[in-house]
């Protein structure tokens, strides 16, 4: 009989723990980069739903264009049953309040100061698990009605500019914020110890979390480039 060669058990075993070295080092970067994938994906794509909502309700209404409330209860839910809900893919509606299972409780800004507002929220559960709510503006700040978008809803983080992210409605048009002239970007979002309040533009127009790689990236830049 010829003798067959094979692999010795310890090269078996070597083999595996080469493998094994690998792919620990190699999997966390894949899960970031597919993670934030999703995350760039569900924030472009409520940006396009809320703009396409709003067009929807003028194009039904005769052009009609948004009221200019200010966030008292009554007018924040009836502003988003009005120009948004309908348009909306809903799994939950949870209505108004400032303490349910649609509104993230807690979160804290990229310099993980604790972010928490007592308006009148009016919150939904999308399709996808993501979720939406709504306050209109506050005269001590903006009468700009506010959204902010949770792409995992209560999931961790639970922190703007990374699953957390804000629109609002200004001159009748939604805007992602974070533009040069809104909240910017330079000092809302790119900086470790920045808010987080302006990551939203940079996501939509830029289709990319660079910042979180990037301390101090500028609305000039397109990407991190380090």
């Amino acid at each position: 009989m010829r003798n067959k060669k094979a692999f010795t058990l310890s090269e078996v075993l070597i083999t595996l723990s080469i493998i094994g070295i690998v792919a620990a080092m190699t999997l966390p970067s894949l899960i970031n980069k597919y993670n934030e994938t999703v995350t760039v994906t569900k924030v472009k794509k409520i940006y396009t739903t809320l703009v396409n909502a709003l067009e929807l309700y003028k194009a039904n209404n005769n052009g009609a264009e948004f009221d200019s409330l200010v966030g008292e209860e009554n007018a924040t839910a009836e502003a988003f049953n009005k120009y948004f809900k309908p348009y909306l893919k809903i799994a939950k509606d949870c209505g108004l309040g400032t303490n349910n299972e649609c509104v993230t409780p807690n979160f804290v800004g990229r310099n993980n100061v604790k972010k928490r507002y007592s308006y009148p929220y009016y919150s939904v559960i999308l399709n996808d698990g993501s979720a939406i709510w709504m306050r209109l503006g506050n005269s001590l700040e903006s009468n700009d009605p506010l959204f902010f978008y949770d792409v995992n809803n209560q999931k961790a983080p639970n922190k703007l500019g990374y699953d957390i992210f804000l629109f609002r409605i200004h001159k009748d048009k939604i805007v992602p914020i974070g533009m040069p002239d809104d909240y910017p970007f330079d000092t809302q979002c790119s900086k470790s110890n920045s808010s987080g309040w302006g990551c939203a533009a940079w996501v939509v127009y830029k289709g990319n979390m660079d910042y979180l790689k990037c301390d101090g990236l500028t609305w000039n830049d397109s990407k991190c480039n380090r």
